[in-house]
């Protein structure tokens, strides 16, 4: 069959890749990455009109393709009616259902763990945040409308029948499934009643739940015992359900934040938003590490026990596990990585000791030429020289004259007097201005002082911080090499620590209570014997760690007396671990390694921060300096000029 593109170009119609209610889904012959949808139907005006906008839509922000598959191109038929669309082909990707629900999920993606599931919701958040940025409102949230590539990335199909408003237009959409309603929408006539971006926000969490709980909806123990009832009635009660029912997942292991988000999402009409929900998922995600038994177990870092072993143990299902596979380590070893690092830190110079620092600039001659201008003798007041010489002289004469005219030789010899006296005064009031000059150089010299105390302090501290850094990240590379013996070690003292099924039957014969065993004595075996172990066939490592008081070099002695039973039954050792538990001690040991390795980068930047703010730091003293002898040189000149150049 052949239908026409909006060009006019013809587009053939391929074999038929899926069905449903509207119409038929073709692969498109010579493109198979694109598909043609064809309604059973034309279309009405409307869903064409819809249809044409949501193509115009497109070439404005072509980012809606990225998580949908969004009409690309109208097909049309002879008669230039619009019969469907062109949109993205979606190959080799999974409903969500089969992956929220842990028996397909087992199947058609076996090595998917926890955190799989939590990037796949935060995807799924991050496609509802696009969508909501363009005022497009999914509405028809269900799971047969959501897919999962192998990465974790999701994408929505059947985008026609999204809501859409854009300023006058509103394209409405009539359908939605009951289990992805919100309470204030149940009941209601989706065709008379538009959504919100509220709505929406229901069924994401709805979404993003069942990956995180194994597929279980959050109101599926409403006590109505119907899922609209108990949506209706806002009957959410998994808290209390995982307390009774051991085979759910504690919901205390779910992270604070998005626990909280999820009770808002459930109770409130006020509904995280899809950003909200990215940021809580993926913060999240980050915590989670792999479980010591299990690297399909991810837990939250710093939690005790594994919860997914915890329900294996109490219930007896897996709600994860990989297939056997040959164990291929990928282990690489410290020494490599540590390279480019020592380079780098070789090449990151040490801050210059005080010592090595000289002083500013002009500094000390210009505090040698004030303290030589300050010790030299002032030259003497001209004013009032000559006043004082003329007071005396006048007094003199004034005596002299007292012999022939007494009355009037004394009036005259007081008045040179008087002149004596003024001249004194007026020499040491000439002199003040002087005393406070030589007061505020002397402060001028001071403050030269304190700078270069000051410099000499901060480079004796940027030199004890650059040593105290690099002990420290000496220490660190210590640990990163350490890593790869520590690891090595986990392998030998793990090799044949389990029990070989094979000779179980066996090891029963060899009694733990009449056994010599180095470092375990009677009272230990005694203890041992209360909590179920017996004999050789009870010592399983794993087992062991479980026991409290039991030190480690105990269990080691303990694991290497079963070991030596096990010879005896078959004159070799026992088989060695299997792939799942050696790939397990590499991802933890991979992590430990790794964090150390960003510890160290960390530190690297660090010392390479504080070499530059120390130069910098320097640079400006130093300059503080230089600016403050020139000011010292200038007022020394003034002085000189003012007071002894006349």
């Amino acid at each position: 069959m052949i239908l026409y593109s909006g060009d006019g170009k013809p587009v053939e119609l391929g074999k038929v890749l899926g069905r449903g209610g509207e119409g038929v889904v073709h692969v498109r012959v010579g493109n198979e990455s694109q598909a043609c949808k064809v309604y059973a139907k034309p279309p009405t005006d409307a869903r064409t009109a819809k249809l044409t906008w949501m193509v115009e839509r497109l070439g404005q922000h072509p980012d809606l393709a990225v998580w949908c598959t969004w009409p690309q191109e109208l097909l049309f038929d002879e008669q230039q009616q619009c019969v469907g669309f062109l949109m993205e082909r979606l190959q080799q990707l999974r409903p969500i259902h089969e992956v929220y629900q842990p028996e397909q999920r087992k199947s058609v993606l076996p090595t998917a763990g926890w955190d799989f599931l939590l990037r796949a919701a935060a995807n799924c958040a991050r496609m509802f945040e696009t969508l909501h940025k363009y005022d497009v409102i999914v509405g028809d949230v269900n799971e047969r409308n959501i897919f999962v590539d192998s990465d974790a990335t999701v994408h929505l199909v059947d985008c026609d029948s999204f809501q859409i408003r854009d300023g006058d237009q509103f394209f409405g959409t009539g359908v939605g499934v009951v289990d992805y309603t919100p309470p204030e929408m149940q009941g209601k006539d989706f065709r008379l009643v538009p959504r919100t971006v509220e709505h929406d926000r229901f069924g994401l969490a709805v979404i993003a739940f069942k990956l995180l709980m194994m597929g279980r909806h959050p109101f599926s123990g409403g006590a109505s015992g119907d899922l609209h009832q108990a949506i209706l009635n806002k009957e959410w009660d998994y808290p209390q359900l995982a307390q009774r029912l051991r085979h759910l997942l504690p919901w205390s292991v779910v992270g604070q934040p998005v626990r909280a988000a999820f009770v808002s999402a459930f109770t409130e009409e006020q509904r995280p938003s899809a950003a909200t929900w990215v940021e809580r998922l993926a913060t999240f995600e980050a915590t989670l590490q792999p479980c010591r038994r299990e690297p399909l177990h991810k837990v939250p870092a710093g939690l005790g026990n594994c919860p997914w072993c915890t329900i294996e143990q109490v219930s007896g299902y897996a709600y994860f596990s990989r297939p056997q596979t040959i164990w291929q380590s990928q282990w690489q070893g410290p020494d490599a990585l540590l390279a480019p690092l020592d380079a780098e830190l070789q090449a990151l110079p040490s801050p210059r000791q005080p010592e090595e620092w000289q002083a500013p600039q002009g500094m000390e001659a210009a505090i040698a030429t004030a303290r030589a201008m300050l010790q030299a003798e002032r030259p003497p007041d001209l004013i009032s020289w000559y006043l004082a010489l003329g007071g005396g002289l006048v007094a003199v004469g004034g005596v002299t004259m007292a012999l022939f005219h007494p009355s009037r030789g004394v009036v005259v010899a007081g008045a040179g007097v008087m002149a004596l006296f003024a001249s004194r005064w007026l020499s040491a009031r000439r002199q003040v201005p002087w005393h406070q000059v030589t007061l505020e150089i002397d402060k001028q010299i001071n403050e030269m002082r304190e700078i270069e105390v000051e410099w000499k302090g901060e480079a004796l501290r940027f030199r004890d911080q650059d040593r105290r850094l690099r002990a420290w990240l000496a220490d660190m590379r210590v640990q990163v090499v350490a890593v790869g013996a520590q690891r090595q070690r986990e392998i030998d003292k793990l090799a044949g620590d389990q029990v070989s099924e094979a000779l179980r039957a066996g090891l029963l014969r060899f009694d733990l209570a009449t056994a010599s065993i180095p470092n375990v004595p009677v009272e230990k075996k005694r203890a041992l014997a209360i909590r179920g172990v017996l004999t050789a066939a009870d010592l399983d490592r794993a087992k062991l760690a479980t026991i409290p008081g039991l030190a480690e070099a105990q269990v080691d002695a303990l694991i290497a007396w079963r070991r030596g039973m096990e010879a005896q039954l078959t004159g070799s050792r026992a088989q060695g671990p299997s792939s799942a538990q050696l790939a397990a001690i590499d991802s933890n040991f991979h992590h430990l390694r790794d964090n150390l390795l960003a510890e160290l980068r960390g530190g690297l930047g660090t010392l390479r921060d504080s070499g530059h703010l120390a130069d910098s730091r320097m640079a400006e003293l130093m300059a503080q300096g230089r600016q403050a002898a020139l000011a010292l040189q200038e007022r020394v000149e003034a002085v000189r000029r003012a007071y002894m150049e006349h």
